[in-house]
């Protein structure tokens, strides 16, 4: 039997490492779970600042901002409104701590499997056992409190594949919000089938009435994204989406705008009441333009372009986004012209959106091919091994992934996942026998080295997972500055093996890495020439890479994932490591005649 945290329809499972909500689980950072692990388990006493830094990054650097934004990670997950605090308290210049009615039980612990699995792989029977056993989790306490699930994916959402007619469909899991066309409007291709075209002078809009009260209102976070495509402004101000009152009263209603100038704007009041963007957007080209508003207390609005941030900045006030059921697609400001171009895959969140999970989703609805997996299938990078709050630490460019950052990065490989849905959106089993090639530079860090190179075998990872240690898996090949070449096993977290440095090596050159996995056996080579190890004090060609994650409590999960990873030493220094000419196959070792 374990112990278990539960508090009205949310299950806290330290041993677990999980947080459900009626029986769906809730997606936390590694350090966002300690964290509301350690106030739960202290609800008796408010946490200091000092405290939770020192207990939780266990002396690594960390800062207030870093403990305030993963306080508001959790604040969203429980899904609290930090103007009336059910869960967590903050006490000025005290700390935090948690207030909630807390009840302790227990659960069974899961019965291990008969067999183990072959060479360390996942099987189909304990693949389904694993299922079967998390299905009767969630039955378990759903049956005890049904309450509906916490909303993580789009609570609006118009792709506007209808490609005739007047009405078009909300494919949001709640669909309530089908609007109508009035006035003029076309049917064109979109960025992911079709979209809507509203010619220059016209004044054609979409508009529907959100009777069911799904759009975020009051000061409540929130974060809409649409795919536009525009050549002029005609020096007006304009609408992307616009909902709130039925006319312009300062804070009550709330856009995403075109402005006057090309720039995107997001807030309430084209006039004053908004952040606006620093990119023209007037050149004919398709963009994914973002606005992401946090909420109280910090009233911070973000705008970003193509998955990148464009302009921050706060509100005057905060928002007080009205009833009014009626919003508007397209469509002017008053008595000015309305917008003119394509609007395509606009999407509403009822939360603040964070930049990794933006710049996933920007890089899946692009339908942008990064690199070609196994089976010859188009997949595309998404950010993982990121800070634990902030922008992502990783440039992705087509073919080409770039460390701008100074500590922990990469990507994880994905397919697009349909429509691309943003609780859709995570790594894909490409297989568990790969052979990669890359070119690589890893250009040196004053007296420290930058590292970076290929993992595999791991868990399916979600935008900006960290992936190392709690429930991970498998192994990544590191080529640092030095022209060394390390195995790290990422659960337990470990360097397995390693090469002698290279004399000469030109850590600011790009250099040709491949690396083999074939059974329980890796391979690598450097610029053409096969790579010896020390494992251990014994020279060996081949390293093994045995499931060891598997031991592990709990036991770490292999899902077939794969991804490029960056890291410098010492931590929190280094960047620009580049990878480039990735190429990504099934392995099968060479017939012996």
């Amino acid at each position: 039997m374990r112990t278990v945290y539960r508090f009205e329809d949310f299950e806290l499972d330290p041993a677990q490492r999980s947080l459900h909500r009626a029986g769906a689980e809730v997606y936390l950072r590694h350090k966002v779970f300690d964290i509301l692990l350690y106030l739960v388990t202290h609800r008796d006493q408010v946490v200091s600042k000092d405290e939770l830094i020192e207990r939780i990054w266990n002396g690594a650097p960390a800062t207030d901002d870093s403990l305030f934004r993963s306080i508001s990670d959790i604040r969203i997950a429980l899904a609290e409104d930090r103007g009336s605090p059910r869960w967590i308290r903050t006490a000025p210049k005290a700390g935090y701590q948690f207030i909630g009615h807390v009840e302790e039980g227990t659960r069974e612990a899961p019965k291990e499997p008969a067999a183990a699995p072959v060479r360390g792989f996942p099987t189909g029977a304990v693949m389904v056992v694993a299922a079967l056993c998390a299905c009767a989790a969630g039955a378990f306490w759903l049956a005890a409190r049904a309450k509906p699930e916490p909303r993580y994916d789009e609570v609006a959402w118009w792709r506007f594949d209808e490609g005739a007619g007047r009405r078009v469909q909300d494919s949001s899991r709640n669909g309530a919000n089908a609007g109508w066309l009035v006035g003029e409007a076309e049917w064109a291709e979109g960025i992911r089938g079709k979209a809507l075209h509203f010619p220059a002078g016209t004044g054609g809009y979409l508009e529907g009435e959100d009777r069911l009260n799904q759009l975020p209102r009051g000061s409540a976070p929130r974060t809409i994204t649409a795919w536009i495509r525009t050549s002029s402004s005609n020096g007006d101000d304009t609408n992307i989406l616009r909902y709130g009152a039925p006319r312009i009263i300062e804070t009550q209603n709330f856009h995403l705008m075109l402005m006057q100038n090309g720039r995107i704007g997001f807030g309430y009041d084209a006039a004053a009441g908004a952040v606006r963007g620093r990119t023209s957007l007037l050149d004919g080209a398709w963009h994914f333009v973002s606005g992401v508003y946090e909420g109280p207390p910090t009233n911070l609005a973000h705008i970003f372009v193509d998955g990148v941030l464009d302009a921050s900045g706060k509100l005057p006030l905060p928002p007080h986004t009205g009833n009014y059921p009626k919003w508007l697609l397209g469509g002017p400001f008053g008595s000015q012209t309305a917008f003119r171009g394509d609007l395509d895959d606009v999407r509403v969140y009822s939360r603040a959106v964070r930049t990794a999970e933006l710049q996933a989703l920007y890089r899946c609805s692009s339908r942008s091919a990064d690199v070609t997996l196994p089976g010859g299938k188009a997949g595309y990078f998404f950010p993982v091994l990121g800070p634990e709050a902030g922008a992502p630490l990783t440039d992705i460019g087509s073919h080409s992934i770039v460390q701008t950052g100074n500590d922990f990065g990469g990507v994880q490989f994905s397919l697009a996942a349909g429509e691309c849905p943003i609780a859709g959106i995570q790594g894909t089993d490409i297989g568990q026998d790969l052979a990669f090639s890359m070119d690589v530079r890893v250009p040196k860090n004053g007296d420290g080295l930058t590292a970076a190179g290929p993992y595999f075998r791991s868990r399916s990872a979600r935008p900006g997972d960290g992936i190392i240690g709690g429930t991970s898996a498998g192994y990544w090949v590191l080529l640092d500055s030095s022209g060394v070449v390390r195995v790290r096993r990422l659960n337990p977290s470990e360097v397995v093996a390693y090469s002698a440095p290279r004399p000469e090596f030109a850590a600011d050159a790009f250099h040709r890495l491949e690396a083999a996995s074939l059974g329980q056996t890796l391979e690598v080579s450097l610029d053409g020439e096969r790579v010896v190890f020390d494992q251990g004090g014994r020279t060996v060609s081949t390293v093994p890479i045995p499931a060891r994650w598997e031991e592990q409590k709990p036991p770490g999960k292999n899902s077939g994932c794969a991804g490029i990873g960056f890291m410098a030493t010492p931590r929190y220094s280094g960047g620009g490591q580049q990878v480039r000419n990735l190429v990504v196959n099934s392995y099968r070792p060479p017939t012996v005649r």
